[in-house]
């Protein structure tokens, strides 16, 4: 899910360790706020070996709406968890897997409960230049 940070103040705490705070108005969504109030995003970049290859990607997204919800399950806040790795094979592949955890407080869809769902991905990226990659990509 792509989202676009309104605000992102970024602090490299090691040369391994990078950490991003900020504000985001939505899913997919750069000059149109999607819920009722802005989201909040924490992420940490977290290099796995001293050259680079291997990173792991952690984020947080919290709010009314940070992602978007299946028609008539707009509950009241959103909560998603990502967790990222992807490690560059070579300068023309890299391989990433990625698996996320989500929970909806008074989702109407759910007699006002909270629903829960999940979900993992494995993508290939070939880098066919530089302004061109091919993904694969398979879902479960």
């Amino acid at each position: 899910m792509a989202r676009q940070p309104v605000q992102s103040p970024r602090r490299m705490l090691t040369p391994n360790l990078d950490v991003i705070g900020g504000v985001t108005l939505g899913a997919n969504s750069l000059f149109e706020l999607r819920g009722r109030a802005p989201d909040y995003i924490l992420r940490g970049l977290y290099w796995l070996d001293p050259d680079h290859q291997t990173q792991l990607v952690r984020t947080i997204y919290t709010g009314p709406l940070p992602m978007s919800p299946a028609e008539g399950h707009l509950g009241n806040w959103q909560t998603l968890l990502e967790v990222h790795v992807t490690h560059n094979v070579n300068p023309r592949l890299a391989l990433e897997f990625e698996t996320n955890l989500g929970w909806e407080t008074q989702d109407p869809g759910n007699n006002g409960n909270t629903s829960q769902w999940h979900g993992t991905l494995a993508k290939a990226i070939v880098h066919v230049d530089p302004l061109l990659d091919l993904n694969f990509r398979g879902m479960v």
